[in-house]
């Protein structure tokens, strides 16, 4: 028997995304939480959260022109 996997909801747009592209849910309430249906629906979470966050924080940019 799966029992969900609970963790305490993230208010930015990624890890919002991130819990829609997996299919968790949030759960409103006092103290918001994201659910899961397993702890590796949670880890498939937490991968496309470091995935979208190594993304938005990546400004190396493949620059083709030189400084000479």
């Amino acid at each position: 028997m799966n029992l969900p996997v609970r963790i305490k909801a993230r208010d930015d747009f990624t890890a919002r995304f991130a819990l829609s592209l997996v299919g968790g849910k949030y759960r409103d309430g006092t103290y918001p939480k994201f659910e899961f249906v397993s702890q590796e629906h949670k880890r498939e979470y937490e991968l496309k959260l470091r995935e979208l966050e190594g993304k938005k924080n990546d400004h190396s940019g493949n620059c083709s022109h030189s400084s000479n």
